[in-house]
């Protein structure tokens, strides 16, 4: 476990002397991991008593449980340090990831949608995106590639202007709605419409 999981929910309750104990760990993690509850609590100017009341109270069991998951989470936070997480990319290879993933999104619609699509698109209709959370970041991608493309593009980016915008699709305009899950109640309404 890591230890602010743990902690995370506990913090809200903290007393400004603990808060200076939870800044005083964090910060020395590295060298608490090795220590005794008697050598960080005179380093800290407490009691013994005192800090393992601090440690209970960030939702440790004891002070042996406290300096384990401080081990387990420095050990992970230095390995994370050395090994590049599968988020990152190198530059070289930033292209070649880039088209992998646009052909996996590209293989995983029905062919039959695709030429549907590229019909619509050739009409050159007004298109609506439609996101929210974090598919607006594809969402804002997608509007500035088919802005580029000499698209009227509308893309409505709070709730107001999305109910508005919905009720002004006419029926040969192209409407994409992109959500991360499928299940919001406001995109699943509008598609109803």
């Amino acid at each position: 476990m890591n230890f602010f999981d743990i902690v995370e929910p506990h913090l809200k309750m903290l007393t400004k002397n603990e808060q200076v104990l939870f800044d005083y760990v964090v910060s020395n993690m590295n060298k608490i991991k090795n220590q005794s509850i008697r050598e960080v609590a005179g380093e800290t100017y407490v009691s013994t008593a005192t800090f393992l009341r601090f440690v209970k109270k960030i939702g440790f069991a004891g002070f042996s449980e406290f300096t384990t998951v401080i081990k387990y989470t420095v050990l992970n936070e230095n390995t994370k340090k050395t090994e590049p997480t599968p988020f990152e990319v190198s530059q070289t290879d930033y292209r070649e990831e880039y088209l992998k993933n646009i052909i996996e999104s590209v293989r995983v619609i029905p062919i039959k949608k695709l030429h549907e699509i590229t019909k619509k698109l050739s009409d050159h209709p007004t298109i609506y995106l439609f996101s929210k959370g974090v598919s607006k970041y594809a969402a804002e991608y997608v509007y500035y590639i088919y802005t580029m493309a000499g698209f009227n593009v509308k893309y409505p980016r709070d709730y107001d202007f999305r109910q508005i915008a919905s009720k002004q699709v006419k029926p040969n305009d192209l409407v994409f709605i992109l959500t991360y899950n499928g299940k919001n109640l406001e995109f699943v309404e509008m598609i109803k419409n």
